[in-house]
């Protein structure tokens, strides 16, 4: 999008109460109680490592004009209400990628300083070919990869969530076991799978929500403020209610409250 489109949309946001949080925050009731009591909760996605999201001048700041610079001076102009926060799903350089951001040598530099400073850096895969037609061992190699690749110009990156090239997923049947855990650990890498699209994503505790198919609102022109307008007319989206360990659920939607998920929460029936 162009950069008049992305100021656009974070003024749009910012008129909707929303509140930027980063993907791993919605496996967290702390994290999102966190987000001030009234706000809604929205991630901002960027896929690919372009140098538009993220260049850097020589004294390592961002460019006022990468989608990066456009954000923190959103940020500066609506503080408190908005902090650094947003998703950055990256691949390593290799031989079908050049490194993240795309400018030569500062790939670390970049990823050091969106981890430092709170943003979130996750896995977008190794080569970012389509995973469809991969097999279980091809699609744990490119998540790995992506992985220890990441790992090695930035220690700090948690690389804990996943964004599918393409919104691709693989078709053999144990899919879900290999996206979420490619290392078969004890604890699952990956918290969260994103899809390309598919428009506003469930609740976390609600029932329809599906850690491994998170939908996104896409980009392509006016499907945000389409989106915003019919969730502020039919009310249907998560609210903070900006105090830990309680869920506030309007009665209308105790239906969909999936119990399994609370993890010891209070819910609290409006």
């Amino acid at each position: 999008m162009s950069s008049a489109t992305f100021r656009k949309h974070l003024r749009l946001l910012d008129e909707y109460g929303m509140y930027p949080v980063n993907m791993r925050d919605l496996r967290s009731h702390t994290a999102l109680a966190r987000v001030p009591k009234g706000m809604v909760p929205v991630v901002l996605t960027f896929d690919d490592g372009r140098r538009s999201q993220f260049a850097m001048r020589s004294d390592g700041s961002p460019t006022s004009s990468s989608a990066i610079g456009i954000l923190e001076q959103h940020i500066r102009d609506h503080s408190p209400r908005w902090q650094r926060r947003a998703t950055f799903y990256v691949m390593p350089k290799s031989i079908h990628n050049p490194e993240p951001f795309h400018q030569n040598g500062l790939a670390a530099s970049k990823l050091k300083y969106l981890v430092d400073t709170g943003y979130e850096v996750g896995n977008h895969t190794w080569s970012h070919r389509s995973l469809r037609r991969m097999s279980e061992t091809q699609v744990a190699a490119e998540l790995i990869r992506c992985f220890y690749g990441i790992r090695a110009l930035c220690p700090a990156a948690t690389m804990d969530t996943l964004c599918i090239p393409f919104g691709e997923y693989p078709r053999f049947s144990s899919w879900r076991r290999v996206v979420a855990n490619p290392l078969s650990q004890h604890t699952a890498m990956h918290s969260a799978v994103l899809m390309a699209w598919g428009g506003p994503s469930y609740s976390p505790f609600d029932k329809r929500y599906d850690n491994l198919r998170v939908t996104r609102i896409g980009v392509s022109p006016n499907e945000l403020e389409v989106t915003l307008k019919g969730l502020s007319k039919n009310r249907t989206w998560y609210v903070s209610g900006g105090e830990e360990g309680v869920l506030h659920v309007p009665s209308k939607l105790t239906k969909y409250i999936a119990t399994s998920k609370l993890q010891g929460l209070t819910t609290r029936v409006q």
